[in-house]
Order: structure tokens, then sequence, then C-alpha cells
């Protein structure tokens, strides 16, 4: 289901509708629409009130919806740009953007969202991109996903993106149990998952 936008009418901002809706007895309007709408109508202002969120429950959904409004709105280059092009403020802001809009990227251009995540790899932007990355990418091709994880520099980041990247390809190749007593369908897709954790811990 789509989320219901509200873009920003003359005379009328996006700030001014949330603070609309803010406690009303509404409950069908979600703050995301409101957001996504806001953005669409071109107001740069939407940046800084997401960044001006708590930090939390509270901001990461609105970044989410920054994040992938972007990428609709000016294509994944203009996104990836946009990102690159924040500033570095110190509250985390510019770090959960680029994760957003490397997980929005992932979903229909996982290559180039590897390759973009490549080149944060080895500062502190970089932190959650292979998780980020490979949890789309197993969805599409699997073995890529697997092959990208592979070249990535030993570490916790790479330890943390194989580990998604598992669970997830798990959850993407599990089959149902052929019958209770064998459960061969379950185990197929464990043993599946465990060689392929295999061959990426040998690279």
């Amino acid at each position: 289901a789509g989320l219901l936008r509200l873009a920003a009418p003359a005379g009328r901002t996006g700030q001014a509708r949330l603070a609309l809706f803010d406690g009303s007895e509404v409950p069908s309007v979600d703050p995301r629409g409101i957001r996504a709408g806001w953005d669409e109508s071109g107001d740069p202002a939407v940046v800084d009130h997401v960044r001006g969120l708590s930090p939390g429950p509270e901001r990461q959904p609105a970044i989410r919806v920054l994040a992938q409004s972007r990428v609709v709105s000016l294509g994944v280059e203009g996104a990836i740009d946009w990102a690159d092009s924040l500033p570095e403020t110190g509250d985390g802001f510019k770090l959960n953007v680029i994760r957003r809009v490397a997980s929005a990227v992932a979903e229909i251009e996982p290559r180039r969202a590897a390759a973009w995540a490549g080149r944060h790899l080895g500062g502190a932007l970089g932190s959650g991109l292979p998780r980020r990355v490979a949890t789309r990418w197993v969805k599409r091709e699997p073995e890529a996903a697997m092959a990208w994880l592979a070249t990535l520099p030993a570490g916790r980041n790479r330890d943390d993106g194989l580990a998604q990247f598992l669970e997830e390809l798990v959850a993407e190749h599990t089959v149902e149990p052929i019958d209770d007593e064998t459960e061969k369908g379950r185990n197929l897709s464990h043993e599946t998952a465990s060689r392929v954790g295999d061959r990426v811990r040998l690279c």
C-alpha cells in the first residue's frame, strides 16, 4: 500500500502540514506521506527539518522516506551525488542518509550501489554499507552479492554484511520440509547458506 502524499501548496509549507496533523485525531494521516509530498514539492527546507528530528525512531523513518524520494526524483546518480554533497555535522545524519540511499539504490541497481559503497568503505561513512547492499542484492543475484562481499577487506563491516546476507539468503531460499521426518527442504537451504559463508570467509 502506498503512502498518502500531501505536497505543500502555495502558502502552506510541509512543516505547517506536519504541525496541523501533529497530535490530531486523524489516524489515517501518516507523517511519512507528508514528508514525501513535501520533498516532491521541491522545498529544500525538508532536509533541515529531517536533520532536526531526534535521532532514533523519529528521524530514521524520515531519512528513509527522504532517501527514497530523492532516488525517484533525482535518479540513481543524482541521489548519490546529493548524499555525497551533504555536509558532515557530526550528528550521524549524513551517514544515515548514505545508508538509506544505498539501500534504495541497491533495490534497483545493486551493482551501482556496491560500487558507490566501495568508495566509502575505507572511512567512517562506510559503516553498515555492506549489509545495506548485500541484503538487497541477494534477492536478485545471490552469487554476485557473495562475490562482492568476498572482495571486501576483512573486518567487522564485512562480517556484519556477511551475517545479514546469509540470513536473507536462508529466508529467500528456504523450502518447506518435504515431511516431518527428513525436513530435506529446510536442511537444503541451511546447507546452501553454510557453503556460501565458507566460500566468503576463505577469501
